[in-house]
């Protein structure tokens, strides 16, 4: 990505809120700009290399691919969520301590004096400080323990690739195109909509 589109997808990633008490197809709607821009910088082909054991043939007989959920991947990194908590506490306190938000707060509470203000915001401080704590690790944990992943790679000619996940290139890779977004002939799947066979779904497998 050039700067240019960094920037653009930063401003897109923050830009998208997603309330829990949305239906389903709301929020699809409101990923929808992520999901359009992840079909446009999808490369033309990404490798996944296999070794040459039972479930490999398998799955490449059944046109399936395997997943893993984060706890289990090789590198923890790859499905770890980074949560800089210091800084956002850190601009949480500044924030609180902006003497124009010191004066709304003291427009809001009425007749409170400095001392009742500065207790008032170490309060509120300390509440959402333990706020994001709690859900910072509900959600890593979310990531490592519900959440399934499938590795790829756009090199197809990577020696490391090939020597660790193709049994030191005696295995196979396969190359796919993701560009278009159907990732499986489910017609589940195909609505982008939550799927009720998923236990039995085409599109992978824990390997």
């Amino acid at each position: 990505m050039n700067t240019v589109t960094d920037q653009s997808y930063k401003e897109m990633i923050h830009s998208i809120i997603v309330p829990a008490n949305l239906s389903v197809q709301d929020q699809v709607e409101r990923y929808r700009p992520l999901t359009e821009y992840l079909q446009t910088e999808t490369p033309e082909r990404l490798y996944r290399f296999r070794r040459c054991n039972e479930w490999s043939i398998f799955a490449f007989d059944q046109d399936q691919l395997g997943v893993t959920p984060g706890y289990k991947m090789n590198d923890d990194f790859d499905a770890l969520l980074y949560f800089d908590k210091s800084r956002i506490k850190d601009n949480l306190k500044h924030f609180l301590n902006d003497p124009q938000i010191t004066q709304k707060l003291r427009e809001y509470i009425g007749q409170a004096d400095d001392s009742q203000i500065t207790m008032f915001a170490d309060q509120f401080y300390n509440a959402m400080a333990q706020q994001l704590d709690k859900d910072s690790d509900y959600i890593s944990n979310l990531i490592q323990r519900k959440i399934n992943f499938a590795s790829f790679s756009e090199n197809i000619s990577s020696a490391d690739m090939w020597g660790y996940y193709a049994d030191s290139s005696q295995g196979f890779a396969l190359s796919y195109d993701f560009r278009n977004g159907n990732y499986t002939v489910c017609d589940s799947c195909r609505t982008k909509f939550q799927c009720s066979t998923s236990k039995n779904c085409t599109l992978g497998r824990y390997r």
